[in-house]
């Protein structure tokens, strides 16, 4: 998985800690903290970040 990269399943959902978005919209030092079973894909969706 280098740079870039991009993967999801349809049924499953994640969840990623991390310390800020960046100027380009990149998630600063993200980690991995697994696989979320209380939400779907579609319930999920990233913050407004046009401020």
């Amino acid at each position: 998985m280098g740079r870039g990269w991009c993967g999801w399943y349809r049924s499953w959902s994640g969840e990623v800690a991390f310390t800020e978005w960046t100027s380009e919209n990149r998630l600063r030092h993200p980690s991995w903290r697994g696989l979320r079973r209380d939400k779907l894909f579609w319930q999920i969706s990233l913050p407004d970040l046009s401020n």
